[in-house]
């Protein structure tokens, strides 16, 4: 007879699901930004970064959420001299659907918005939570990017249509924006410096998923704490970036 063995049973975590961007910011790193960004303002506002730093592109602008204070929006165009209060697109939430200017306090989510083609990636979600020390969802963004959890897909199809494209990332004075669930300028904002950016530079490349967007009833997000709390989410965006069901969905 075989010997029995207990086997632990499987309890889904936060991290099963959701990722996270580690960046340690060390005193080498630090001088060498602080040195770039002083060369680039130099040139004057809204100049392009030349970098040439050995580190990711993220640790640089996760540099200027903290260090500088500034605020950052991604895009496809390249050339924006001033970003002006007009809304475009349409979104699922009424804070989103402003006529303003948003910015991200967040190194991940502005490079996603620069290197995804909406022409071919229908349906984009690139939310985030952050947790408590106890492990409860934060209500505000004040728990640090260490406790911050990401999860960004696009519909499953945009997934098979090569969805990426090279962009460009501003970096923005905080001055006029203010905080409505997301941050929100409604007057024109003349960016302080721009950096190009490539698929490449998007830290979570490879754990973009696919959402079937058919099962959307109005929150593809869930709570951490909430029991059973990632089924719905499995259901939401159930391909992952291969192409390939998570194990259970069908």
């Amino acid at each position: 007879l075989l010997e029995q063995t207990a086997v632990t049973p499987f309890t889904p975590a936060v991290h099963h699901f959701y990722r996270q961007v580690p960046v340690t910011l060390d005193a080498a790193q630090c001088a060498a930004f602080e040195t770039l960004y002083g060369a680039t303002l130099a040139l004057g506002k809204g100049s392009a970064v030349e970098y040439a730093l050995p580190y990711p592109t993220h640790h640089f602008f996760r540099y200027l959420l903290e260090q500088k204070g500034c605020l950052i929006h991604g895009s496809g165009k390249a050339d924006i001299d001033v970003l002006k209060p007009m809304r475009y697109g349409i979104d699922a939430s009424d804070h989103g659907n402003v006529s303003g200017i948003y910015a991200d306090k967040d190194y991940v989510r502005p490079i996603y918005y620069a290197v995804i083609d909406g022409k071919r990636a229908v349906g984009q979600h690139n939310g985030f939570f952050d947790l408590t020390v106890n492990g409860q969802r934060a209500e505000q963004e004040d728990q640090g990017f260490d406790r911050r959890y990401y999860k960004l897909a696009i519909g499953v199809n945009g997934l098979r249509r090569n969805p990426w494209r090279n962009g460009m990332i501003y970096i923005l004075p905080p001055d006029t924006f203010v905080y409505q669930r997301e941050w929100t300028s409604r007057a024109p904002v003349a960016p302080l410096m721009r950096l190009a950016v490539t698929p490449d530079d998007l830290p979570l490349r490879a754990d973009v998923w696919g959402a079937d967007w058919r099962t959307f009833d109005g929150d593809n997000w869930v709570r951490p704490d909430e029991p059973f709390p990632f089924l719905k989410d499995v259901r939401t965006t159930a391909i992952q970036p291969g192409g390939s069901l998570v194990c259970g969905t069908g």
